[in-house]
């Protein structure tokens, strides 16, 4: 299988805008696709913004390709229409039967503010959206698209940067904007005489999200479309407003980029094409085009650990719990020899961080938790450290806790990291991360602390082994919503494209550990998910629940394997096991309903109703809590 980006599997897609140079962006988007990489969000300006809304209503890398590849750009270009009443001034309507017929089509640019008119980029648009959502009323609005999506648009009247999105406007037609946003000026008219690209104000938007509030993706991916000058100076009036738009278009890259820190840049070399040379786009060059933005987002990709790390800047700032535990699995890819995590609640630990732990051990890290002598005592936190002892991982509890954080390699100079954090009752979460030879100091002066907490035992072998059917059924059976007699309980495989989902959102850090678990299945050549325990130390072992499902109205509901089903999906992954649940008299805890293609990692916190609607926790099955009982599970 194909290496996997590690930082841009929850992302915000942003396009920049280009005119016809933005077919680049199919070859960048498939690339981006074949690498893992998945958008939570999307921005476009101009061209940009076409690419945008396709992606945000579900377009695949081929849908693009197939329509780009099938589009005459040549009928984007449609005469100027007359607005209202305005002629030519009397002089010009006199010289105009002396003017050469090369220069007479810049004369609508003085009576109808444009060259052309760019209706027929908003008719091809709808048209194409209403292939990709057929079911969905017409014209296409914002909040029908599968992905929450933003168009740029610059608006002359109010001097400002307008912003069409799903959140903001989502009943506006998606065309309508897309078109406003591409009206590139002197070349097309103003939409409603006050709209045009935008482009102008905001090429790469990347800055309007800075402070996002409701943001759900971790990190900005923006995509730049860059090619040489065809005009070395200016001769005439035809290069100086060739010269004029493409310099408005594309002249502010380096300014919008120093408004924002932490932005990966991905920038396609589009040759000679440029933002106007309609004219010039045949099979030939859209191929070129293509190609051109496959062969940058790989070359990206394939140094994804240089360029995140040249473009991010030290983490002098600090950031919340969700980002916290993304940085844990982000860097759980790179083998530690030896981690310490001190820390007051182990629940994150072992719960959320499950398949980075296994991670860990496989990797035969060593692997020390501290925490103080005073530990809730309750049956969840007993069970968690059953497990971590049976997992091979060593704790120790002491009086006082120095910090809380976690240490990797910390006497290592070179390969050293450790992130501290404070979520102290009433202060707000936040974490601050040391990496590298200029911390190296910092994290040895924190690992001195706790190094005489560190042994070396024997690496504890964990192994995944075939478990009685029954037992697990069993277990399930004791979920009240199972316990009915007239309920069937059965193992089955499911096509993964079957299901319905109760969320649009998937956690993002536990998507991206996820594979993990996938792995293990590999390793021990099981089929995913068929029921399977996770043998620890001593021979006890836990089981490890395949997702369940029920089935109402002779459909499948997912109902735990929300995670593993988004990541077969989107892996191409056509079928797991799954335990099928039947004759249940007990209604969902929500209403709402989702097919596979639309589901979104979040990287916002979402628990209840903020990740369900209107969730009811009294019709929640408690599945987990059932299958690994806390008071006698490990025992």
């Amino acid at each position: 299988m194909r290496q996997k980006t590690k930082h841009f599997q929850n992302c915000l897609g942003v396009f920049q805008g280009g005119g016809c140079k933005a077919s680049a962006y199919v070859g960048a988007y498939q690339e981006a696709t074949d690498w893992g990489v998945s958008f939570s969000e999307l921005v476009g300006t101009s061209a940009g913004s076409i690419v945008a809304v396709l992606i945000g209503a579900g377009a695949s890398p081929s849908d693009l390709e197939r329509m780009i590849k099938e589009l005459d750009f040549k009928k984007f270009i449609s005469p100027a229409k007359k607005i209202g009443t305005n002629k030519l001034p009397i002089k010009l309507r006199i010289a105009k039967h002396f003017i050469d017929k090369k220069w007479q089509e810049y004369l609508p640019v003085v009576t109808y503010f444009g060259m052309h008119n760019s209706e027929n980029i908003k008719d091809w648009l709808e048209a194409k959206l209403q292939e990709l959502l057929p079911d969905v009323p017409k014209p296409i609005k914002f909040k029908d698209l599968i992905i929450p999506t933003s168009v740029i648009v610059t608006d002359i009247i109010t001097k400002r940067v307008e912003v069409f999105s799903t959140e903001k406007s989502s009943s506006k037609d998606v065309s309508e904007a897309v078109q406003a946003s591409c009206n590139i000026p002197i070349y097309f008219q103003p939409v409603e005489m006050r709209y045009v690209d935008g482009g102008i104000l905001s090429n790469l938007p990347t800055f309007i999200f800075e402070n996002h509030p409701n943001r759900n993706y971790d990190k900005i991916l923006a995509f730049s479309l860059e090619s040489r000058p065809v005009i070395s100076s200016i001769l005439n009036i035809e290069d100086y407003l060739r010269a004029l738009v493409n310099t408005a278009l594309e002249g502010n890259l380096d300014i919008q980029l120093s408004l924002q820190e932490n932005i990966h840049l991905i920038n396609i070399d589009t040759g000679d094409i440029s933002a106007t040379d309609f004219d010039k786009i045949n099979s030939h060059t859209i191929l070129d085009l293509i190609n051109r933005g496959k062969v940058a987002t790989n070359d990206f990709f394939k140094n994804e650990t240089i360029n995140v790390g040249e473009s991010v800047k030290r983490w002098d700032i600090t950031f919340n719990s969700y980002f916290t535990k993304n940085y844990l699995i982000q860097n759980s890819s790179q083998k530690f020899n030896q981690i310490i995590i001190c820390d007051t609640n182990n629940k994150d630990w072992v719960y959320d961080l499950f398949p980075t732990l296994l991670k860990w051990k496989n990797d035969k890290s060593e692997i020390t938790f501290i925490f103080p002598k005073d530990s809730d005592d309750t049956d969840n936190k007993k069970f968690r450290i059953r497990f971590l002892n049976n997992f091979g991982v060593r704790i120790h509890y002491v009086g006082n806790l120095p910090f809380r954080g976690a240490i990797f390699d910390g006497a290592e100079q070179d390969n050293c990291k450790a992130i501290l954090f404070n979520h102290n009752e009433g202060n707000e979460y936040h974490a601050k991360i040391y990496s590298g030879v200029e911390d190296s100091y910092v994290i040895g002066l924190m690992h001195n602390m706790l190094k005489d907490y560190v042994t070396r035992d024997e690496h504890t072998r964990v192994k995944l082994s075939e478990v009685d059917h029954n037992e697990l059924i069993a277990n399930l059976r004791q979920v009240k919503q199972y316990s009915n007699e007239n309920v069937q309980v059965t193992i089955r495989k499911i096509n993964v494209c079957d299901v319905i989902f109760l969320t649009k959102y998937v956690l993002g850090y536990k998507y991206r550990q996820i594979k993990t678990l996938f792995d293990l299945y590999d390793k021990f050549g099981f089929d995913y998910f068929r029921p399977t325990k996770l043998v620890l130390s001593n021979d006890k072992y836990t089981l490890v629940t395949p997702p369940i499902l029920e089935i109402v109205d002779q459909k499948l509901y997912l109902i735990d394997g929300n995670t593993r089903f988004t990541y077969a999906y989107r892996n191409g992954i056509e079928s797991l096991t799954c335990v099928v649940v039947e004759n249940v008299n007990s209604p969902f805890p929500t209403k709402d309903k989702f097919l596979p293609k639309e589901i979104l990692l979040s990287d916002k916190k979402r628990e209840g109703d903020t990740r369900y609607n209107k969730f009811d926790y009294s019709k929640y099955r408690k599945i987990e809590e059932c299958v690994r009982n806390p008071k006698n599970c490990l025992l």
